[in-house]
């Protein structure tokens, strides 16, 4: 209706003149609404301290894309464990102390467990699937049927751990070549294809062969996908802000409906595999949206769509993929340049798995504290997900005493969490002796320093691939140490292991780098047996 009146006084004026006082009027009245809406908006943060901002932008031109947490860090010294920072469409609550995360994740219920997407994630992932759904009814069922699946390869399993060390040893025969041929390797490649081919066979039962095309395209999609999600640049907030700019032919638009196209594809390929295989997560997914009765007790049927099973497993695997691989390569790397801590695990799985012929198992884990404190120590170190999960309050809620509006984004800053030198001591080191005790033992999980490890979140969104996670990670460190020293190439400056020159993306980047695996003695060939 404002539109159409508009239209009729422009055209009922009758020199250029009126026009242009009309014109000049309207948009002056347009600005001045723009202005009373923003600064009502406003006025319902002003209870929260933060950076200064100015009226359109807010704190966007601030921001430093590719170390954000870093300066999430200093804000946090600057305003305290809660304050706001303003993004051209939004205000921003960020969470960096333990009490504040504490009371969001375990007191709060679902009032601000809501899943903040800017305009380009809800686009792509349709708003469905685990891990961008609010927890309604549905996205209920897709974690019990995914948590299921998980537990199924989880914990002790020796479904999975024969499945992980079956498909790690295309990872140990490249380590084995580089050993081989006294020559270095950069292993980034290789940790994320063996990523891959585990969650594509959690997924879709399906072994992929080394070459698979399949696995190209899920680590090509896996890495344009964390690079939406980073990518703060005008042309995606301009799409953020004003939807309708996807239509215009700039790069941010281009990259969004290539990586549509390669979601399309994939859906495909892998659907066409995971039916092929009972008992995968495919299969399990498919019985609930098929009504079928053997849908194995997940939980009521008949209320998926093709979508949320595609964006389910999609969701999985970048979740799973990048945030595991990514850690891994920034934990060899630290072994490299830690002698120490690398003499104190080989001492340690010599000690509980002293055939050079036989992998270590889950069954040796209880067993190994050290290797176990040093994969805690590796999530705070590296926090590989520095911002953890940006939420949405879907009702006007507390923190501490801070009142949080209904429709504000939430922050949770892990990176903060984990290196704030109030809780940790010396934070910049790596240290895996934080989190034994006096004994050498494991801290147990109620002991503070444990508490303040949240990598997977937690509460109603912690993150269902916890154990298998971490199952996975102990599999690759110990096996892999069991075979091999490793040695940082002449260029492998030891500054490419300070977090501090790790690059954002919303994922955290380590610098690429190169090592030289040595074969331990006693092991004539990369392979071992269960």
């Amino acid at each position: 209706m404002t539109v159409v009146c508009i239209a009729l006084l422009l055209l009922g004026s009758k020199t250029i003149m009126e026009v242009t006082i009309l014109f000049f009027t309207l948009s002056v009245l347009a600005v001045l609404y723009v202005w009373v809406r923003r600064s009502s908006y406003c006025r319902r943060f002003q209870h929260i301290p933060g950076p200064k901002e100015t009226w359109l932008l807010g704190n966007a031109l601030q921001i430093r894309t590719e170390e954000f947490h870093r300066q999430l860090y200093d804000w946090y010294k600057q305003f305290g464990p809660i304050y706001k920072i303003r993004l051209p469409d939004t205000y921003m609550i960020v969470l960096s102390g333990y009490e504040e995360l504490w009371d969001m994740f375990q007191n709060t219920g679902l009032d601000l467990a809501g899943r903040y997407n800017n305009f380009r994630m809800s686009h792509h992932v349709r708003d469905t699937g685990l891990g961008n759904r609010f927890p309604d009814g549905k996205w209920k069922l897709l974690r019990k049927i995914v948590h299921k699946q998980l537990k199924q390869y989880g914990e002790g399993m020796k479904t999975m751990e024969k499945a992980v060390a079956e498909i790690s040893e295309y990872m140990f025969l490249q380590f084995s070549n580089a050993s081989d041929a006294k020559r270095t390797l950069d292993p980034f490649d290789i940790f994320k294809r063996t990523a891959v081919k585990i969650i594509a066979l959690v997924a879709c039962g399906e072994r992929l062969a080394d070459d698979h095309p399949l696995v190209n395209s899920l680590i090509q999609y896996e890495e344009n996908v964390w690079d939406m999600l980073g990518d703060l640049s005008l042309g995606s907030l301009l799409i953020d802000i004003f939807p309708l700019a996807l239509n215009l032919p700039i790069r941010a638009s281009r990259k969004l409906k290539h990586l549509d196209n390669i979601r399309d594809r994939l859906a495909r390929e892998l659907g066409q595999l995971g039916l092929k295989h009972e008992g995968s997560l495919m299969t399990m997914l498919h019985d609930c949206k098929n009504n079928k009765k053997e849908s194995r007790g997940v939980g009521p049927v008949g209320v998926l769509h093709e979508d949320d099973i595609m964006l389910t497993l999609i969701t999985i695997l970048f979740a799973a993929v990048g945030t595991s691989s990514l850690s891994f390569y920034c934990l060899i790397n630290i072994l490299a340049h830690r002698k120490d801590v690398q003499e104190k695990l080989w001492n340690e799985i010599r000690t509980n798995s002293p055939d050079p012929k036989k992998n270590v198992n889950l069954l040796n884990r209880p067993e190994m504290p050290y290797s176990r404190a040093v994969i805690y120590e590796l999530l705070r170190y590296h926090s590989p997900a520095p911002i953890n999960g940006l939420r949405l309050a879907v009702k006007e809620s507390e923190i501490r005493g801070i009142r949080i509006p209904e429709g504000t984004v939430i922050a949770p800053n892990t990176w903060t969490l984990h290196h704030d030198p109030d809780s940790w001591d010396e934070p910049e080191h790596f240290k895996p002796e934080r989190f034994l005790d006096n004994e050498g033992n494991l801290l147990a999980p109620n002991h503070q320093r444990r508490k303040h490890l949240l990598p997977f979140s937690s509460g109603v969104r912690v993150c269902p691939g916890e154990q298998f996670a971490l199952a996975r990670l102990f599999l690759w460190l110990t096996n892999l140490v069991k075979r091999f020293e490793i040695i940082p190439a002449e260029d492998n400056d030891v500054s490419k292991i300070d977090p501090d020159n790790f690059r954002l993306a919303f994922l955290l980047y380590p610098p690429r780098y190169h090592v030289l695996p040595k074969r331990r003695s006693g092991l004539n060939t990369g392979h071992c047996t269960g």
